[in-house]
């Protein structure tokens, strides 16, 4: 094979879907489940960070980039995806729990984003019902389906995140997943903004006087409420001597906050790694409080508790703390750990838990969200089949060896570290095992964390 054989690579001419992630640790592995299933049917995925995906797309082929936001920070970066030739639509990673239908609209939602869209796919009727109560929002845009991320969570495929080695490194487990990103932030705002809510102005995220009273209110809970959790930690870690309490930051927390806090408890570490879900199948049971890891452990039928030591209606996670076993003191909490360690309180789902669930939720019964999804945008959008005429010449391998040597010298970015070759071909390998969905499904790398996802080359 001769050089120019090596360095250019032809993948046949198909239809292009491009998946920005922004969150690996919860975007990653439903963005492969859903590339396999667009795979399955024909169609080539591009998967990677949002940045690169964003900064590239004019050298990748053009298709239809799914959006992971419509906030007002989306707003440019679709105008130049449409300018690129692209269909753009899109979903909301935080789209499933917020405050109220007002707080939704001015802190996750753009009206002229969204209007840019050519689809947006929403969790459930909730959302959408939220959404068209504003006139400017037209209804066809909006397309009820679910969201991958909870595909995975279906008694289809959840076994994917049975991990045994999670089990035998920790043994017998609590997790707490914490919730406290507007007070004990990582590097995401601290560095540039005097307080969150500063933050949140900056981004277009709190445009009225309104919101910055909700914002107040939530900074107010969490302070609150973390007061009460670092009286919590101390006491399991005595109660539970034969249990590792393990403590997940949610991505926008500074670790070393936790780290700090907990280095006199021996049995009580704290652990920023893979997807929440894997944490929460192998735990004996799991503590949150307003977070959506709550309605994730309800779906996947493991235990969890809400602990809510201070009360805000008006700023709460509603469906979260609906859909767990409520505490609101330290003895509690630990009266219902006892319970659900010996075996005797058993989670049952009430008929209110079910409904509640069926409105805010589509994709957890029949069609998986993924199919419905790619089954709309065959039927609404027709995309151009497109070669993708992939090279690596000399010059790239240089410029991948330097960009692996900077990693070492950047902070670790917490929201997106990277993707191995490893991991993908792992993460697809688990996939066509647990669904019996897909085979033969292949990738190429095309740049640092950035791959190809398709059935043939």
């Amino acid at each position: 094979m001769d050089k120019s054989e090596y360095n250019k690579k032809i993948i046949s001419s198909r239809k292009w879907l491009l998946l920005p992630i922004e969150t690996k640790a919860r975007e990653f592995h439903a963005k492969v489940l859903f590339a396999c299933f667009a795979a399955q049917r024909g169609w080539g995925v591009i998967i990677g960070p949002r940045h690169v995906i964003r900064k590239e797309q004019a050298f990748l082929p053009k298709g239809i980039i799914i959006e992971k936001s419509v906030t007002p920070l989306d707003e440019n970066h679709i105008s130049e995806s449409l300018q690129n030739g692209n269909f753009v639509t899109g979903w909301d990673e935080e789209g499933l729990v917020y405050f109220n239908k007002d707080d939704y609209f001015e802190r996750r939602i753009s009206k002229k984003a969204l209007l840019k869209l050519d689809k947006f796919f929403c969790w459930g009727e909730k959302q959408y019902n939220d959404l068209i109560s504003d006139p400017d929002i037209e209804k066809d845009k909006l397309l009820i389906t679910g969201n991958p991320r909870f595909d995975l969570l279906r008694k289809e495929i959840r076994g994917f995140y049975q991990n045994d080695l999670f089990k035998k490194r920790y043994g017998n487990y609590i997790l707490i997943n914490t919730k406290f990103g507007a007070i004990i932030p990582n590097d995401s705002y601290s560095r540039k903004y005097y307080s969150y809510i500063d933050y949140m102005k900056a981004s277009g995220r709190c445009r009225s006087v309104r919101q910055e009273l909700l914002l107040k209110k939530h900074i107010e809970l969490q302070k609150q409420t973390l007061d009460y959790y670092l009286k919590l930690i101390p006491e399991l870690s005595k109660r539970f001597t034969f249990h590792k309490i393990i403590i997940r930051p949610h991505p926008s927390e500074n670790d070393n906050f936790w780290k700090k806090q907990t280095k006199s408890l021996s049995n009580v570490a704290v652990i920023y790694k893979g997807n929440a879900n894997e944490w929460i199948f192998s735990a004996d049971a799991m503590i949150h409080s307003n977070c959506t890891t709550g309605i994730e452990a309800y779906l996947m039928d493991r235990p969890s508790i809400s602990y809510l030591p201070v009360r805000d209606h008006s700023v709460e996670a509603c469906l979260a703390n609906d859909l767990s076993v409520r505490a609101e003191s330290i003895e509690e909490v630990i009266d219902i750990l006892e319970k659900i360690i010996n075996g005797n309180l058993t989670i049952n789902k009430t008929t209110t838990q079910r409904k509640i669930v069926a409105c805010h939720v589509a994709g957890i019964n029949g069609d998986f969200a993924s199919k419905r999804i790619i089954d709309y945008i065959e039927g609404y959008l027709h995309v151009a089949a497109e070669s993708f005429i992939f090279s690596r010449p000399l010059s790239y391998c240089l410029w991948s060896y330097l960009q692996n040597i900077k990693k070492f010298f950047k902070p670790i970015n917490k929201r997106f570290n990277n993707i191995s070759k490893k991991e993908l071909s792992h993460t697809i390998t688990l996939l066509e095992a647990k669904t019996k969905l897909f085979d033969s499904i292949k990738y190429k790398q095309i740049k640092n964390d950035t791959f190809v996802i398709c059935k043939d080359y």
